[in-house]
């Protein structure tokens, strides 16, 4: 039940946000059209009606146009840096359903697991505010469905009740309009007792209905300009158009200005007809205003307009309008008329097409932007793609090599305005020494492919993978190589980051977990793989990079790439690399990586939005563990017995296990990212339970330490109360530490024990 609720939420959330969108643009555009069909009376029905069909398009097309465009009017926006921000919550994003992925065994952490007690789950999400209006509108929109059908039904019971009409001489003056007016069949013509006034009925079969008192009231002449006026609906295809306001309004109920510019619209439905009628039949509009006058003294449409029907009146006031109306109807010269057609396909193009008001940029980011748009056209990564690698990987492990497979798979999450593609890369590999090596990082990458700079802080949210960090390997070098450095010859040089854990400890007192590299690239030749044409590049370190790996391994000599570029799309169809380095003995190979892509696909619909909200919940819960490694510094409570922090570090890890819990037994099941999230759920119980020694032990300073006795590596008997009134240290660390990181020791006596 909590999921559907989240879902119904997140879908909530995306059609409140288009509704708004489409009831204010909607709303100027009715306005707009509303003010100048007012103001200017001598305009010609025809293009009042042209205007308001255009408005009514707009109020549409902006409700179901997902992405508007953006238009940088706005004064310029200075954002705040901040280390790194988590994704929308749930309820402002978007509905999703399961994605057919591979079924992974759940997570084995379980609240009951915390302490040995048992842990109250997460409250179930509640319906948001969003999705109680979009219920409410759902609602009114079924109640004006039904109105719709019942005014359908309305209009079958008068065709139901007609009779043909077979006065030869009606049929006739009937035949001659529709040559007159190019209509290509004549419609049938009935009458009926029910019809409330002359009208038309019928999309597909459209029908000519009459009242019956009216055939004996009007003469042939007054018959024969009902029928023009009937046939000018059909020739303009008032009754198809009519659809337009009808869902408009269904669609907007609860907006004033649908329900106001209905009318309008209907009115100048009518006085276009109007015009239609005079400028084809070449009447005086003294003779075609009685025979309303007289339509309109016996009958008065009440059936429901704008659907299926198209009536000749409807009241006196709007027929008032319409007499006035006909008193500047005149040709249109084919000049003028050339211009209003450009106009209206101008406000078609301009006007219809939905848009947002964005913060301008400066000129400088502007140049950038314009730069980064050229490119654009040639970045294969796009929004729901899936890259699957898997491979072989090499390692030198205590001196002696091992191989274990790869597996990387790599989702683009977004792309943003500027090109930048945000990829989750899920790493799998089964370390030689720790079996259990998977890592989920979120990956920005630049127009060029090149990966970016990554975020400290969210980093240390992220599990720092042994294959990945120990040993020098970059799963991909870069993520697509750009088209136009796809060519025989082609050279250039980049600057990039190898990620490095063990070697590299600090630098100007800042921890660095990368290495600073630069590496030459050269296209040389092309080369099929299977189906695939492939450009092969190949990267080489250009000068070596000195490391902190002791006598071991000094400096990192040598970095080796072989890519095999898909000459399509620029993407990394296959990689081949390996490390030197450099240490006492000499040179000796690192690491080996071989990869190919087996896989490629795009995800999208429900399987698309079900994986964005589970990445959703991921960076949740990667946000809660750089606070308790960043923030809490959890790893150095055991220094400091700050018992506020451990507390928060307890409540926060007892959170993050429940969020586990959910994600892998509740939410998401069948999951890819389960795994992930086991291996972090198994490290948290583990640093709760370290977290509970700590806390035994912060409880315990200040107490007097209890009286013992231990013998020196030199057979020295040493008694503690012996010592007593003296200030004493002891150290439980590695031989030598405490010399090293306190040399004032050196001059103290001290005894050291096996």
């Amino acid at each position: 039940m909590g999921e559907w609720i989240i879902t119904l939420n997140t879908f909530a959330a995306g059609w409140l946000e288009a509704i708004w969108r489409a009831c204010w643009q909607g709303a100027i555009a009715l306005a707009l059209v509303w003010v100048i069909v007012r103001f200017f009376p001598r305009l010609s029905p025809s293009i009042c009606c042209w205007l308001w069909r255009l408005a009514f398009f707009k109020l549409l097309i902006s409700f179901v146009w997902a992405t508007p465009i953006e238009l940088p009017l706005l004064p310029t926006k200075i954002e705040a840096n901040s280390a790194w921000s988590l994704a929308p919550k749930l309820s402002a994003g978007k509905s999703s359903l399961i994605p057919s992925v591979p079924a992974q065994p759940n997570i084995s952490v379980s609240p009951n697991q915390v302490n040995g007690k048992a842990v109250t789950s997460s409250p179930a999400p509640l319906p948001s505010y969003a999705c109680v209006l979009f219920l409410l509108w759902l609602l009114g929109l079924i109640f004006h469905l039904v109105l719709l059908v019942k005014g359908w039904w309305a209009v079958r019971r008068i065709q139901l009740s007609c009779e043909l009409v077979d006065e030869q001489e009606i049929l006739s003056e009937c035949d001659k309009l529709c040559q007159q007016f190019g209509l290509r069949f004549v419609p049938r013509i009935a009458k009926s007792e029910q019809a409330p006034s002359p009208m038309l009925l019928g999309v597909f079969r459209p029908m000519i209905v009459l009242p019956s008192d009216l055939l004996g009231d009007c003469s042939l002449s007054q018959i024969w300009l009902i029928l023009a006026h009937e046939l000018a609906h059909l020739k303009r295809k008032d009754l198809l158009w009519g659809w337009l306001p009808a869902i408009a309004r269904a669609l907007f109920f609860f907006h004033p200005l649908v329900w106001l510019t209905q009318k309008e619209w209907q009115l100048a439905q009518e006085m276009a007809c109007d015009e239609f009628v005079v400028l084809w039949t070449g009447l005086q509009p003294r003779g075609y205003a009685e025979v309303l006058l007289k339509v309109a003294e016996k009958h008065c449409c009440k059936t429901q307009k704008g659907w299926v029907v198209a009536g000749m009146s409807e009241s006196f006031m709007m027929l008032k309008r319409r007499l006035i109306a006909m008193q500047f109807v005149k040709p249109i010269s084919s000049t003028k008329a050339f211009v209003w057609f450009v106009t209206l396909a101008l406000l078609a193009l301009v006007g219809i097409v939905p848009w947002r008001l964005v913060a301008q940029s400066s000129r400088q980011a502007s140049r950038i932007q314009t730069r980064q748009v050229r490119v654009a056209v040639q970045v294969p990564l796009k929004k729901g793609m899936e890259l699957t690698y898997e491979g072989l990987a090499r390692v030198i492990v205590s001196g002696k090599e091992e191989r274990a497979p790869v597996k990387v798979n790599e989702f683009v999450k977004e792309v943003t305005p500027d090109n930048t593609a945000i990829v989750v890369s899920l790493r799998a590999f089964p370390h030689p020494v720790d079996k259990s090596d998977i890592s989920l990082r979120f990956i920005s990458v630049q127009p060029d492919g090149k990966e970016s700079a990554p975020d400290e802080k969210r980093l240390a949210g992220e599990i720092h993978p042994k294959l990945f960090s120990l040993h020098f390997v970059k799963v991909l070098p870069v993520y697509f190589i750009p088209q136009r450095n796809l060519k025989v010859g082609s050279s250039w040089v980049t600057k990039e980051r190898l990620p490095i854990y063990l070697y590299v400890t600090t630098v100007n007192d800042q921890f660095l977990p990368w290495v600073e590299i630069e590496m030459s690239n050269r296209v040389v030749k092309q080369e099929r793989i299977g189906d695939v044409k492939c450009w092969i590049v190949h990267r080489t370190l250009t000068k070596p990079v000195p490391i902190h790996g002791g006598n071991w391994a000094k400096r990192l000599s040598e970095r080796n790439e072989t890519l095999w570029v898909d000459a399509k799309t620029g993407l990394i169809h296959r990689v081949e690399a390996e490390t030197i380095l450099e240490g006492q003995r000499g040179k000796f190979r690192h690491n080996a990586l071989q990869l190919q892509l087996k896989n490629r696909r795009m995800l999208t619909g429900s399987v698309l939005e079900r994986r964005l909200k589970e990445l959703w919940w991921i960076e949740m819960v990667q946000g809660k563990l750089s606070e308790l490694f960043v923030d809490l510094q959890v790893y150095s409570l055991w220094e400091t017995f700050d018992s506020d922090k451990i507390d928060q570090a307890q409540t926060l890890v007892k959170s993050l296990l429940q969020d586990i819990s959910l994600f892998t037994q509740d939410l998401f099941p069948n999951s890819p990212y389960i795994t992930y999230l086991t291996e972090r759920g198994k490290e948290l119980l583990r640093l709760d339970k370290e977290l509970e020694r700590t806390e035994e032990f912060a409880e315990g300073v200040g107490e007097p330490t209890p009286d013992f006795e231990l013998t020196s590596v030199n057979g020295e008997k040493v008694r503690l109360a012996d010592l007593r009134g003296k200030v004493v240290l002891l150290n439980f660390n590695v031989t030598g530490f405490m010399t090293e990181k306190f040399p004032s020791l050196q001059k103290s006596r001290y005894w050291w024990f096996g």
